[in-house]
C-alpha cells in the first residue's frame, strides 16, 4: 500500500491511498498522474515559447 499522508504537529490529518493492497492504482492514484502530466506539457510548453523568442531575437 502506498499512501500520502498529511500531518499537522505530528498528528495525521489526511491520507490519500494511490495504491491499495492488491497493487492496483485508486482513482486519487490516477487523478494525481493526470495532473503530473498537464504539469509537464504546461513547463514543456512554456520552455518552447522561450526556445522561439530567443532563437528569434538573432
Amino acid at each position: 500500500m502506498l499512501k500520502v499522508v498529511g500531518t499537522d504537529h505530528g498528528k495525521v490529518v489526511d491520507e490519500k491511498v494511490l495504491i491499495d493492497d492488491s497493487n492496483k492504482i485508486t482513482k486519487y492514484g490516477i487523478i494525481l498522474i493526470g495532473l503530473d502530466l498537464l504539469a509537464d506539457i504546461g513547463i514543456l510548453f512554456l520552455l518552447s515559447k522561450a526556445v522561439k523568442r530567443y532563437r528569434g531575437r538573432k
